[in-house]
């Protein structure tokens, strides 16, 4: 390792352990605030436990979650029996989580409407009823929740619970999409690309699988690459095209891993680089994508051309393996 190298690990850990350490000092305050009583902090502390890729503890979250409903939250009292209906934190309690939504659907709570329509369409926890599983289902819609909207998209879309409608499908997701909804966004998306319910619009397609991957959608991601790619419903930008075909593989996405191999060993929006082709083309066909050891035994001949050794990274690929879970 060269000392330029080296001085340049060094700084990065000295980085990390800054970062960590003023965390874990944050996190220590937020504790003793939430030990004394904060709400506030009760529920910061709860949702860092929850969510936080590092320190995620269901057994802390749940807890202080517990904390902030003995106080009156009813957000914190909804996450209680969420983390009950998965059991998350606890043992596994289907009556325990329906008696939450219940008690929290008397006070109109969106989310409680949601989680108790997906109980009645299931037949988890009650008897199955299509009348209360949509009767909820659009209750929480009305009241903005995405989720909602999202699942009676859905299920018009199937023609499960009610008689198929696209249209009324293309409506509901639509409405989520506008609500923020993720995955509702790309599917949207993808309706206005195929005219699928509605008429072909490009230009829509470009936006709302923007909108799909700005929301952290794997798919919509993919998307996105494609349209900036191929200058579709948006001005062709090959860079922008590179930056989603990125993240959407690094989500597991296979033909943008596929895709992305492409642009590295064309240096399509980025710098050509026959070891991130490699790469990234492995992966996709040890996975099974079509074409790319075709295109993996291209980059070999001419890393071979000009004498460049390619040194595969077997961990990178079975932590971005999409068929490897």
């Amino acid at each position: 390792m060269s000392c330029v190298m080296l001085r340049g690990f060094q700084i990065i850990l000295i980085i990390f352990l800054s970062v960590s350490f003023s965390f874990a000092n944050d996190l220590k305050e937020i504790k003793k605030k939430a030990e004394a009583g904060d709400l506030a902090a009760q529920i910061e502390l709860a949702n860092i436990y929850y969510t936080d890729p590092l320190r995620i503890y269901y057994a802390e979250a749940f807890k202080w979650y517990n904390a902030a409903a003995l106080q009156g939250d009813d957000d914190s009292l909804f996450q209680i029996g969420f983390m009950a209906f998965h059991g998350e934190g606890v043992v596994q309690d289907i009556p325990g989580a329906l008696s939450v939504f219940n008690m929290l659907e008397k006070k109109n709570h969106a989310k409680a409407m949601t989680m108790l329509g997906l109980m009645y369409e299931k037949g988890t926890g009650v008897a199955q009823s299509n009348s209360k599983a949509l009767s909820y289902y659009k209750n929480a819609a009305a009241l903005n929740n995405a989720d909602a909207m999202s699942n009676l998209g859905i299920l018009y879309a199937k023609g499960e619970l009610v008689q198929q409608d696209l249209s009324e499908a293309f409506r509901w997701r639509k409405k989520a999409a506008d609500h923020g909804h993720a995955a509702s966004s790309a599917k949207v998306a993808w309706m206005y690309y195929a005219g699928e319910s509605v008429e072909k619009n490009f230009k829509q397609a470009a936006a709302y699988s923007v909108k799909s991957a700005q929301a952290g959608d794997s798919g919509g991601m993919h998307m996105a690459g494609y349209f900036y790619l191929h200058g579709e419903g948006v001005t062709q930008d090959l860079a922008e095209a590179f930056k989603w075909y990125k993240l959407a593989a690094e989500n597991k996405v296979l033909d943008a891993q596929y895709t992305l191999g492409v642009m590295y060993a064309n240096g399509e929006g980025t710098e050509k680089n026959l070891y991130q082709a490699d790469i990234w083309l492995g992966i996709a066909s040890y996975c099974g994508h079509k074409g790319a050891a075709t295109l993996l035994e291209q980059v070999h001949a001419e890393a071979k051309k000009i004498n460049l050794f390619l040194m595969k990274a077997p961990k990178m690929m079975l932590f971005y393996c999409a068929c490897c879970e």
